[in-house]
């Protein structure tokens, strides 16, 4: 018995390969039956269980708003610098240790070769992405040797500096590499000559190569990366995102569609976007579009790209020949966002090369001139609060968005944080988009009203039941329901990974199910652990309270 095989370092083609074709939908391993696993010796029990516990921790996906915006930044610099030798730019991801740096660039790399793939089939030789990791106290040749390590190129201890690197450089070129990660960049002080010499190789194969470089590293300001000439010239060639810590109780844009279990909210979007699709169909004028709001956490984005999974799924299956068709778009408003921007997100999105001298008359118009080319019919915008219509360059963006309403025949959703709030309705631009736009608000999972109860309950089952463990009896859970609520605050995310960790806790510790006492150890995300208070406390509380009235 064993689980997969050997696994290979992602700094391995054999590794990073197996990391990109690795199915996002994990297969369940099979329950053995207790008298196969009596017969289990301790190496065999060890893999079993091994198997299992990866099944679990594999089931969590979780995507940030800072893994959706480096993946975002990420695409339009790949297509931006498509077929540039000068002018190209680069990405640094930047920020405190277990913030999502790696996982970032890494996702980026796999969309990123994925995507590649797919267009090119049945090319072989390609290498898209390479990923490597600089070693401690990294030299010139260090550098290079980790690069001919991953493509697999034999490296002699005499090989000189420069054999290795001219070896590397064309092999890359050959392979047509156009991603290269490079993470753990904290480890290449700019300030020591060493770090200098090796941060100088890194810029001999950026000139090199016609590839887009993402470096990713801890706290990269404070740790000398934009000191000197040579931290100066970084700053100017690549651009910087910093991530932070967050809890499970943001929105879970990109959710496991495999886990995903319809809320009343998910229900409700998508049964009225759908029916919007099919009230909108060859309307040019008098079509309505969805705006989805609500606080932060409430599922907003898992809402519309579910939508938006359900319309293409089902646009497939109705015209499974039909080439080159991009049903769906979904696109992030950047920060601060400008007509052009809203344009250049959609093309990115499309895959459509661009320059950044182009005007956006002219982006603009080749990205309409696709929309309808592709017979794209529903368009997602995500984080649309970040549109002020009160400002001048907020009406402008909404006022491009506007264009792409009139000029494509789709139906658009727009999801973002209490818009009403926000000035989406405000002013002449907002009645407009009141007028045309049906709004549905979020809200996190209840648990006052039966039917509230009988909706988290829902939630809770097809999780338990996905459990593979030999002793956890079905409905365990659900009986827990109304501790789970008190626990997790309602929140999606934070229940899963209480469930899941609970889990694998119980494969350990060998009880083989799940107890009060392992859902008692789960250190839950900062927002879930600061609203939730044990009995035992709120019972203090109540009694301290009492005491204290006159």
């Amino acid at each position: 018995m064993s689980t997969d095989g050997p696994r290979h370092p992602l700094t391995t083609r054999e590794g990073w390969n197996a990391f990109v074709s690795r199915s996002s939908r994990p297969e369940p391993p099979r329950l053995l039956t207790e008298a196969d696993l009596e017969r289990l010796d301790p190496d065999e029990r060890e893999l079993y269980n091994y198997a299992r516990m990866d099944y679990h921790s594999q089931m969590r996906v979780i995507a940030t708003p800072d893994i959706r915006k480096i993946m975002a930044t990420g695409s339009k610099l790949v297509v931006s610098n498509r077929g540039k030798q000068l002018g190209r730019r680069g990405l640094i991801v930047s920020g405190p240790s277990g913030t999502g740096k790696s996982t970032s660039i890494t996702q980026l790399g796999k969309r990123h070769q994925a995507g590649t793939e797919r267009r090119n089939p049945g090319v072989t030789g390609r290498i898209p992405v390479v990923y490597i990791i600089v070693p401690p106290a990294a030299t010139p040749k260090m550098v290079a040797i980790e690069i001919a390590s991953f493509l697999g190129l034999p490296v002699a201890s005499h090989d000189s500096q420069q054999v290795i690197t001219h070896s590397v450089a064309e092999v890359l070129r050959k392979a047509g590499c156009s991603l290269v990660l490079v993470d753990e960049v904290h480890r290449l002080d700019l300030r020591t000559r060493a770090g200098a010499a090796a941060s100088d190789q890194l810029k001999y194969f950026f000139d090199s190569i016609s590839a887009t470089f993402v470096y990713a590293g801890l706290d990269l300001a404070e740790n000398g990366m934009f000191s000197g000439t040579r931290g100066r010239q970084i700053a100017g060639r690549f651009v910087s995102v910093t991530t932070s810590a967050f809890g499970y109780s943001t929105p879970q844009e990109q959710a496991d569609w495999a886990r995903l279990v319809a809320t009343p909210d998910i229900r409700k979007i998508t049964t009225t976007g759908e029916k919007l699709i099919i009230g909108n169909r060859g309307k040019q004028l008098g079509r309505r579009g969805l705006i989805v709001s609500g606080p932060s956490g409430t599922g907003k984005s898992t809402s519309i790209t579910w939508l938006g999974k359900i319309h293409q799924v089902g646009t497939e299956r109705r015209a499974p020949r039909g080439t080159g068709r991009i049903p769906v778009v979904y696109i992030i408003v950047p920060p601060a966002a400008t007509p052009k921007m809203l344009a250049v997100e959609i093309a990115a999105f499309l895959g459509l090369p661009f320059s950044s001298h182009e005007p956006q008359h002219f982006i603009t118009q080749s990205v309409a001139g696709v929309l309808r080319k592709v017979g794209c019919s529903l368009i997602l915008v995500d984080e649309v609060h970040r549109l002020d219509l009160r400002t001048r360059n907020g009406a402008a963006a909404s006022d491009q968005l506007k264009y792409f309403f009139d000029s494509v025949s789709a139906t658009f959703v727009y999801a973002g944080l209490d818009l009403a709030e926000n000035g989406m309705f405000a002013g002449t631009r907002g009645r407009q988009l009141a007028g045309r736009f049906i709004s549905l608000t979020t809200s996190a999972f209840g648990y006052a009203t039966e039917a509230e109860k009988e909706d988290w309950g829902n939630l809770i089952s097809p999780i338990e039941a996905s459990l593979r463990l030999h002793r956890h009896k079905p409905g365990t859970l659900l009986r827990q329901a109304a501790y789970l609520h008190q626990r997790t605050g309602g929140m999606i995310g934070s229940l899963d990974q209480l469930i899941h960790e609970a889990a694998n806790e119980a494969i350990s510790d060998g009880t083989e199910k799940i107890t009060r006492r392992h859902l008692d150890a789960v250190v839950l995300d900062t927002a879930a652990e600061e609203q939730y208070r044990p009995p035992a406390l709120r019972r203090h509380v109540t009694a301290a309270a009492r005491k204290a009235s006159p």
